[in-house]
């Protein structure tokens, strides 16, 4: 059951039908394995807990590409960590919120 992240202006316009990128649990676990301290990464710490649902806002998405470039780093396998920060673009780019939600 993968971590959805996906992109909407509202939580109210979650239909199905949003652009979205799927984080496995495994990149979930090595990324915050190295998110630390958490008070370093406060964005990306809001989508921490696996099991819950957050939000990250418009106005956080800069700041959570670059909490994500610095972990980005220290992965040993970058390629879906970086289809992420496409995604985080992507978002940027039409001024969405990111929706984190789990299945």
């Amino acid at each position: 059951m993968p971590l959805d992240l996906i992109a909407a202006k509202n939580k109210k316009d979650l239909n199905g039908m949003q652009r979205l990128i799927s984080m496995h649990e495994s990149l979930h676990s090595e990324i915050f394995a190295l998110a630390n301290p958490a008070k370093k990464y406060p964005i990306l710490h809001k989508i921490s807990d696996y099991y819950s649902d957050a939000m990250i806002g418009y106005g956080e998405l800069e700041g959570f590409k670059k909490e994500m470039l610095e972990v980005l780093n220290h992965l040993p396998n970058k390629m879906h960590a970086l289809e992420i920060i496409k995604f985080i673009d992507l978002c940027i780019a039409h001024k969405d919120n990111i929706y984190a939600e789990s299945d």
